[in-house]
């Protein structure tokens, strides 16, 4: 009850009611006292009232319109149609809104409605347009092909401004008008940071697609659904190309949720299934075929009766060819079919039909005595097996394997297919599908002639189809090998201004396998300024550069890749570059790793861990070029195949090399012009003027060969193969390595030329410190080359005086702690870093660099071994490494004593249960002669540590008839028998003479204490552990053992508390950390302690029970 309410029960009544709520209503004025007397009712009415406001608030215009605001805010990422329907009913409400007004625009753009969208920007007045503003109006003028005016508008914005996913998308369209798809992809890329951009993105696609440019497609799809069957499907082959299966996999599920049964999805079904064998996809492709059964045209029909047959389905086959025998009976298909597929048409996979495989690809043929229980009830072929097509015809060798009857029929049918095929060209019948289909036919007939015939005329009757025609020729002439062919037939479209990504692909392809090197290179360069985000361009450049220039460099190129770019291909590259540049142990792991074929270690050629000199390009003209055997076989390898010869620049240069040859360069077949004049371009010319080059090396005309690689450069100055070879025939001529450096300042070859020409000045320390600290900071060029530029800095180092060392040596170890850090497993570059390292006295950097050369070595030599042992020579705990160490010099060096004493002390020194294998090695070290004090001493220890104190003592003494009266073995001994009763007192015989040789040995006065406390001769052991403690420092191991001793003899005088006191004392000390052997010993004592005091208390308890009882 509150204090109010109390009082008022004390008051009279007229008060009562006054002060009943504590409030005096008489004293407040007339209008509070009358809504206070009456406040419940006030109370509700005032609720009704506030209701009643907040309801108008609500209704009101503004705030109506805010909330449709939001939710078509909401709405244009999911449904646009009904945003723009609500932002114009919000418009209605609030007209004056121009933000409304510009999200209305802004919807009204991404719907397509470009007109309408810039109606709706000319009500926002003058004064509240911004930026933004400006930027949707330039979409919507680019919408109506105002592009002019767009880029008015935009000149108009600051550099800051046009840094905006909204202009880069407006300047992404303006540059598909002016077919600049460089600029397209760049503009793209930064669109695609708004989410809002993806269906304008989207609908680039097909121009992306149509230059190729399937990496940029695969970075700049959004995980939203698709509003355009082909933008998707385009999406989908961009990240199959692009080889993001995943990717792929993601957005052919978001395709589908828009057109689940769409017949355009069946080649994109069969590419996942083919990657994914007897997965969903290939359900997924069954059940797609199966429901378009009925509505695939003939030439749609023959195509997805081909896919089946490739992803081992021939039940689905089946249904194909039974559906375009009853639509088009006369197609070619129905022919070309069973003799494309003759023997695949009962091909099943094993997992499929329910058998049990051990690989998921392997097949089995079924027969009619399976059929019935493998396929008939388990597949979408529910008939029965004289229902399949042509099954008389071509199960003939199901029984017994194949058969020349099953062939008979496949040339057959081929030469019916090729029938139909000729009479529906003759009259005009075939689609382009099947005109392709007929060049198939005749390819597989063996007509490779005729079959490049039809292509011709295919590439007349279908004017738009000639660079098909041209990629389907070089298609069959890599398929037979003939790489002249590809190289003749895509080299003027690969000189084109805007060539496709695979016409690059298979030209540069077909140059590597020509031998073209500087052709190869210069088409690799265009592919990489081209093509920079696709992965195939990717291995195709590092190919080459494998190929051509180094696999150093090629693995250098592989470390700066942007890993976005993964293909398989790539794997094999880089391991085969490990393999290649001598990192055998990386190379090996890389290989189990990534789950490569061993075929991979056979191809590449092991170079060992042997690193050419840094000045090597500078003398290439004297050793670097092909040897006289090599020529000679050069020589007889064109002879031979200069009677095949079909390219017509190869045929020229072929006779030209031989003639030249032969005549020893003398002559007029050497003049360059005579050379360049078998070229049709630069590329050919500069190939040409190579070969010369060699030649003129070969009989000894430098100066005319140098002429020669000079004109080379000068017809391809980015070739950095060429600029090596002019170098390389220059010989030192600072002039040419400059202008090298200067075209190709990437490359490694000429930048350790111009290191070694600039050491060459008498004050140049200083320049080549700078030149060297550069490459390191920039990181530039390959480790490799970093710890070639060491070496040579090394050697330079040690050819100068003394006082010019330090500077030189300085530089070296910059390169070499740069080249150790990235190394990759390069066993050279830590051996550079080790030989630094000691020059530095750098203890710990040169064990870390000998480990890691240790670890990059697959045989690793002994002296590394042997150095590693000495730079952990005095480790308190010998770490594993050097047990490892110790343990292969053991091997390589059986017959070594010192390596068995070294591993035997080694172990000894970890103890415990290494105390076997110390005792084991060191008992060979004697056995082998090495009988040295340390291998007696640290056997018998071990031995008497393992239990075996006889042994010991017989250690001993062997030792001491090798080294008498040696103060260590002597003290050992002496200590092992005190710790027998039976030979204690031949101990205490040999104590006087240890005290005479090492009498103030804190060793020697501890043995002489045990000996004595173990012989009873307590007051003797007192004298000896005073001494002791007088010579050792307090906290010591040593010291602890004197008091443990100590503790003992007060121990077994009877004195228990006073033992106790002593081992307190002990820990309670500085005392350090205390010997293996200490802790034993005080954790035997205190046990020992513990039970004479327990003893004495049970003592003490029944002494008091006997007295109790009396």
């Amino acid at each position: 009850m509150s204090r109010h309410k109390r009082l008022a029960m004390t008051l009279p009544d007229d008060a009562r009611a006054r002060s009943y709520s504590g409030l005096d209503y008489e004293r407040m004025p007339a209008i509070w006292s009358a809504i206070l007397r009456r406040r419940k009712p006030f109370l509700s009415a005032s609720f009704v009232l506030l209701f009643t406001a907040g309801v108008l608030f609500k209704t009101r215009p503004y705030h109506r319109s805010e909330m449709i605001r939001g939710v078509a805010a909401d709405l244009v990422l999911t449904d646009r149609d009904q945003a723009e329907r609500a932002f114009r009913a919000a418009i209605r409400l609030n007209s004056e809104n121009s933000e409304l007004q510009s999200e209305l625009a802004r919807t009204l753009l991404l719907r397509g409605k470009n007109a309408e969208a810039l109606l709706a920007l000319e009500q926002i007045p003058e004064a509240e347009r911004g930026v933004h503003h400006l930027v949707l109006e330039a979409w919507g003028l680019v919408g109506i092909g105002r592009s002019d005016e767009a880029q008015a508008l935009m000149r108009q914005l600051s550099a800051e401004d046009l840094d905006n996913p909204g202009i880069a998308m407006v300047e992404a369209e303006l540059a598909v008008k002016r077919d600049d798809f460089k600029e397209v992809e760049t503009k793209v890329l930064r669109a695609a940071d708004w989410d809002l951009m993806a269906d304008r993105i989207r609908a680039l696609f097909p121009y992306l697609a149509a230059h190729q440019q399937w990496e940029t497609i695969q970075r700049v799809d959004m995980n939203m659904p698709y509003m355009n069957l082909t933008h998707g499907l385009i999406a989908v082959h961009a990240k199959l190309k692009a080889n993001d299966v995943p990717g792929a996999a993601q957005s052919m599920l978001r395709v589908m949720r828009g057109w689940p049964t769409d017949p355009e999805l069946l080649r994109y079904l069969y590419a996942f299934a083919v990657a994914r064998p007897l997965s969903r996809w290939e359900d997924l492709f069954a059940l797609n075929l199966a429901g378009n059964l009925e509505s695939l045209v003939p030439d749609e029909l023959a195509m997805a009766t081909e896919l089946c047959f490739q992803i081992r389905r021939p039940d689905l086959a089946w249904l194909g060819y039974l559906r375009l025998a009853e639509v088009d009976p006369g197609h070619p298909s129905l022919m070309l079919l069973p003799a494309w597929f003759g023997d695949s048409w009962f091909v099943f996979r094993k997992r499929f039909v329910g058998l049990s495989s051990g690989f998921e690809d392997e097949v089995i043929n079924i027969t009619p005595e399976t059929y019935h229980h493998l396929v008939r009830f388990s597949t979408v072929w529910q008939r029965r097996w004289s229902q399949i097509p042509l099954v008389n015809d071509l199960s003939g060798a199901l029984r017994g394997g194949l058969s020349s009857n099953m062939w008979a029929e496949r040339r057959k049918y081929l030469s019916l297919a090729l029938e139909r095929f000729a009479e529906g060209w003759a009259e005009d019948r075939l689609s382009q599908g099947l005109a392709y289909r007929y060049v198939t036919a005749l390819e597989l007939a063996g007509r490779k002639d005729d079959a490049h015939v039809k292509l011709d005329e295919i590439a007349v009757r279908y004017q738009g189809d000639r660079m098909k025609c041209l990629m389907l020729r070089a298609a069959m002439y890599e398929r037979d090998n003939d790489w002249q062919g590809v190289y003749e037939i895509l080299r003027e479209p690969g000189r084109d201004s805007n060539p496709q990504l695979q016409i690059l692909l298979m030209l540069c392809d077909a140059q590597v396998r020509l031998r073209l090197g500087p052709s190869a290179l210069d088409t690799v360069l265009r592919l990489e300024s081209r093509y920079p985000s696709s992965a195939a361009a990717a291995v195709m450049r590092l190919g080459v550069i494998n190929e051509f220039v180094g696999s150093e460099e090629a693995l250098f190129g592989l470390d700066r890749l942007d890993r976005t770019l993964r293909a398989r291909e790539l794997d094999v590259l880089e391991c085969e570059a490990l393999f290649r540049t001598g990192r055998i142990v990386a190379a090996e792991r890389f290989l189990s790793s990534h789950m490569l074929s061993s075929l991979v270690r056979e191809r590449a050629l092991n170079t060992g861990l042997h690193l050419e000199d840094a000045e090597s390009i500078l003398v290439w003209r004297l050793r670097g070029q092909p040897s006289m055997d090599a020529f000679d076989k050069n020589a007889a390898v064109l002879r031979s195949n200069l009677s095949t010869v079909r390219s017509e620049f190869l045929g020229r240069l072929m006779r030209l090399w031989l003639d030249c040859d032969k005549a020893r360069c003398s002559g007029d077949i050497a003049e360059p012009g005579v050379w360049t004049a078998a070229g049709r371009d630069a590329g050919e010319e500069a190939v040409a003027l190579s070969q010369l080059t060699l030649l003129l090396c070969r009989y000894g005309y430098y100066e005319r060969a140098a002429r020669c690689a000079a004109m080379a450069v000068e017809l391809m100055p980015e070739s950095a193969l060429l600029w090596r070879q002019y170098v390389g025939v220059a010989g030192r001529d600072w002039a040419v390595l400059e202008q090298a450096h200067a075209a190709c300042p990437d490359d490694p070859e000429i930048w350790l030329g111009r290191l070694v020409m600039l050491s060459e000045n008498p004050e140049s320390e200083s320049q080549v410190a700078v030149e060297v600290k550069g490459a390191v900071e920039s990181g530039r060029y390959p480790p490799a080359t970093m710890a070639r530029a060491a070496e040579f800095l090394l050697r330079k180092a040690m050819a100068v005086p003394p006082e010019y060392r330090t500077t030189w040596m300085d530089t070296a170890t910059v390169a070499a702690r740069d080249a150790g850090a990235r190394s990759r497993g390069l066993g050279m570059a830590h051996i550079v870093a080790l030989r630094c390292a000691l020059w530095n006295s750098d203890r710990k950097w040169a064990e870390e660099e000998t480990m890691k050369a240790i670890e990059a070595s697959p045989s690793p030599h002994p002296l590394l071994y042997r150095k590693l042992v000495e730079l952990k020579e005095g480790e308190v705990v010998p770490s594993e490494d050097l047990i490892d160490a110790l343990k292969r010099l053991r091997q390589y060096e059986p017959g070594n004593a010192v390596w068995a004493e070294l591993l035997g002390y080694t172990r000894f020194q970890r103890g415990q249960a290494e105390m076997v294998d110390a005792t084991t090695q060191m008992l060979a070290a004697i056995e082998a002669g090495h009988a040295t004090r340390t291998a007696y001493a640290v056997a018998a220890e071990a031995t008497r540590r393992m239990g075996n104190p006889d042994m010991a003592v017989d250690l001993l003494r062997k030792g001491l008839d090798q080294h008498p009266n040696d103060l260590s073995l002597l003290n050992n001994l002496v200590y092992t028998l005190a710790l027998d009763p039976l030979t204690v007192g031949e101990a205490v015989e040999k104590v006087p003479l240890v005290m005479s040789l090492g009498g103030t040995n804190e060793h020697v006065l501890d043995t002489a204490a045990v000996v004595f406390i173990n012989a009873g001769a307590y007051d003797k052991a007192e004298k000896v552990i005073a001494r002791q403690l007088a010579l050792v420092a307090e906290g010591c191991n040593m010291w602890a053992r004197a008091l443990l001793h100590s503790a003992e003899i007060q121990l077994l005088r009877g004195n228990p508390g006073a033992a106790q006191a002593t081992v307190s004392q002990m820990l309670n000390g500085r005392a350090e950390r205390l010997s293996d052997q200490n802790i034993y010993e005080m954790d035997a004592l205190l046990r020992e302690i513990e039970a004479k005091k327990q003893e004495a208390e049970d003592g003490k308890k029944r002494n008091a029970t006997a007295d109790n009882r009396r």
